[in-house]
């Protein structure tokens, strides 16, 4: 199994205060067959000064110092083209993270006994929270449609963050853009593209820990109702790719009522003008803007719905005045 080779990217923008845990966790691999490239995204705090002394301990690290600011999505991009076509397979670990010292051991492992996956995820443990822990312990090999699925129908999501999972190299350079600059839902986009020709292994252990005290662009998103809005957008983008031509317009009829109804619930609500930015922002990326004639034919439903509960929009009112 050591005969693959894992090229490990370390994307870092300021992070002395957590790469020093993330580099020991890649240092202690089981595993020994890779290299490591910390790309430096014009810190300016000690990232710089960290990395180097970590390169120093092992030869198979390097170290990438930009100048150019980037935005994470370009930032990680820029690492990926740092990464040799001879390279079996591509693992990204996000420099505020950590994976166990057998991470690559299993998915490496998992990924050599079927050439056919191109992506293999694990299960991540964020704050006290599992992720991935929803999946049939029976299942580790899925295709593409069935993680599609999975998000869909049965609301599990396995497909983690950057830091819990492992590309097989032909796999994430045959989809071009990598992390499309602008999407705050980068990473599923990716993925959801590369599933549409590859299958999706998963190692039902914790093998990455990804922090949940610290004030990354995610955190910025929860009050945003963002899972609503990008299974919307992937809805219109890929539902064609892993459904029927039926299924796939009510998928996103469905889809569009559930994301237009948070809209609505949050004229009501009185969201404040960063919420409405976020979303504003979701559409612009895409060249569109806000359906606004779409959103108030919802704000009507949930008027109507509202009036003929008055009881509940006075008990509502009464919890905002509170708040």
């Amino acid at each position: 199994m050591e005969k693959a080779f894992v090229e490990i990217i370390i994307p870092v923008y300021n992070g002395e205060q957590h790469l020093s845990e993330c580099l020991e966790s890649i240092f202690k691999q089981t595993y020994n067959r890779w290299n490591a490239v910390v790309v430096n995204n014009c810190s300016s705090d000690r990232t710089g000064q960290i990395a180097e002394q970590f390169a120093k301990r092992d030869k198979r690290l390097k170290v990438l110092h930009f100048r150019e600011f980037m935005g994470q999505a370009d930032n990680y991009n820029r690492a990926l083209a740092q990464t040799s076509n001879m390279a079996d397979y591509i693992k990204i670990v996000e420099a505020d993270n950590t994976i166990s010292e057998d991470a690559l051991t299993l998915m490496v492992g998992l990924a050599e006994k079927f050439p056919e996956v191109g992506i293999v995820g694990c299960c991540s443990l964020k704050g006290r929270e599992i992720l991935g822990a929803g999946l049939d312990f029976d299942k580790n090999i899925l295709f593409g449609r069935d993680v599609w699925r999975l998000l869909f129908e049965k609301n599990i999501y396995i497909l983690g963050t950057p830091t819990s999972l492992l590309f097989r190299n032909e796999a994430i350079k045959d989809v071009k853009p990598w992390f499309r600059a602008g999407l705050f839902y980068d990473d599923v986009d990716i993925c959801i593209r590369i599933l549409r020709k590859w299958k999706f292994g998963f190692v039902h252990q914790i093998l990455s820990f990804i922090r949940d005290d610290n004030n990354g662009i995610f955190s910025k998103y929860r009050e945003y109702d963002f899972i609503d809005a990008y299974l919307y957008f992937l809805s219109i983008d890929y539902g064609a790719d892993f459904l029927d031509m039926i299924s796939a317009k009510k998928l996103v009829k469905q889809c569009e009522n559930a994301y237009f109804g948070k809209l609505a619930h949050a004229v009501f609500s009185m969201r404040g003008k960063e919420y409405w930015k976020f979303h504003k922002n979701a559409f612009k990326v895409r060249g569109q803007e806000l359906n606004k004639r779409q959103m108030l034919s919802h704000v009507a439903i949930k008027f109507v719905k509202l009036f003929l509960n008055p009881m509940s929009t006075i008990e509502r009112i009464i919890i905002k005045l509170k708040k």
